[in-house]
Parts: C-alpha cells; structure tokens; sequence
C-alpha cells in the first residue's frame, strides 16, 4: 500500500508499505525501512530475491515482517537533516496508523542512503537497530577522495550532484554546513547498535570511510 505523509516542509510524500504474509489488521508488526532518494514509484515492482547490498523485500515480508520504503526530499545544503526529517516523518506516520511496532523498527540504506543512515543514527533513538552500508560519513575527507572505478574526484558530486551541498560550497567556503551535515561530527551522540557493510574494492566510495567511521564509535565507546 501506499503511505502518504508530510514532512516539516509542508511537502507531501509517499511510502510504499509491505504489508507481511498471513497480516491480521489491529496487529503491530516489527518493520524494516530501506529507502534511496524516491521508491514510490516502484510501488508495483516485485523485489525478487537475490544476492544484494539491500534487504530482499519480498523475503521479509513472507517472513512476517512490514517493509517500508519512503521517499526522501532533499534542500540544497542540507543533506542530512533533510534525510533526517523525511525519514522521521515517514515512520511516525506508519506509527501513528497502527503498523508498526514502535520499540522493533529497523533501518537500512546503502552508499548514498548509507551516508543517510548514518547520519540519521547520530540524531535519533526511532530505531532499535540501523545497517549501514558503503557510507561516505566523513563530508570533509569525502569530498577530497576519488571514484576507485574511475580515478575521478568527487567534487562535483558533493556541489551540485548527488550530496547537493550547493555550487562552490566547498569545506573550506562552508565548512559549518560540512561539519553540520557530517555523521563523523555528530558520533558523540549515538545511542543505538549498528552494523557497518564496507568492503575493499568499493568503486565508488572507499572503504575508509566505514573504517573511520568504525574507529570513531569504538573510540568513543559507542
């Protein structure tokens, strides 16, 4: 089905919610929400099972378990928070329907939507458990790295592509947006267990920036 909801903004979004095999309507159910930039529109797509850096969707749901997957939204400069406000507005309107089981919510994204998780994890306790997956977590080092499948810099990408931090925002030009958006500068504040997939060959983000995302949390006894 899909879920709509409003995020802080006033901008009206939707979510497609799985509903689990055998669902008994008054029942709250354990949830796991995976999301990359808008999913609305493959609402009618069957996920098929296989061998993946996501959760298999169609699996979990015969497993018993609600799956959602919302549409995030995003404002120049703010990439992180924008994630973080979508998100929570997001579940608390499946909560709020009687879906889910608020104390069993868990939460997975992947590279682009990995940043996000990790940036959402260092903000708020809705989640009982949040995977994390080929992060860039650090926006400061990130944008001075390069594409190992390409040799290519991420500048662009961190301006005016995907992290949309704005044209010539630079760390240097804007370095309290890099720090304020950045989950490596808010790792202080985490609260709930996690799990980082990161791997050697990643052609897209490198892998140390799991790793010092790791390193941080362990310093710091998370």
């Amino acid at each position: 089905m899909l879920i709509d909801y409003t995020n802080s903004k006033g901008q009206k979004l939707q979510g497609t919610l799985t509903l689990p095999a055998n669902y008994q309507a008054g029942n709250k159910y354990t949830m796991i929400v995976y999301f990359y930039e808008k999913m609305s529109q493959t609402h009618n797509q069957y996920s098929m099972p296989v061998y993946d850096d996501r959760p298999h969707m169609s699996l979990y749901a015969s497993n018993g378990y609600l799956v959602f997957q919302p549409d995030m939204v995003y404002e120049e400069g703010r990439p992180g928070t924008s994630a973080l406000d979508c998100m929570t507005s997001a579940v608390k309107k499946v909560i709020d329907s009687g879906y889910a089981d608020p104390k069993k919510i868990g939460l997975q994204g992947h590279s682009w939507s990995g940043y996000q998780s990790s940036f959402i994890l260092t903000q708020t306790d809705l989640f009982a458990c949040v995977v994390t997956g080929a992060p860039p977590t650090d926006l400061e080092s990130f944008y001075n790295n390069i594409y190992g499948s390409t040799g290519t810099n991420h500048h662009g990408i961190m301006e005016i592509g995907q992290v949309r931090m704005g044209k010539d925002k630079t760390p240097w030009s804007a370095r309290e947006a890099y720090q304020r958006e950045s989950p490596m500068f808010h790792a202080p504040n985490i609260k709930t267990p996690f799990m980082i997939l990161h791997g050697t060959t990643d052609g897209a983000v490198d892998w140390t920036q799991g790793l010092e995302f790791y390193n941080a949390a362990r310093r710091l006894g998370k």
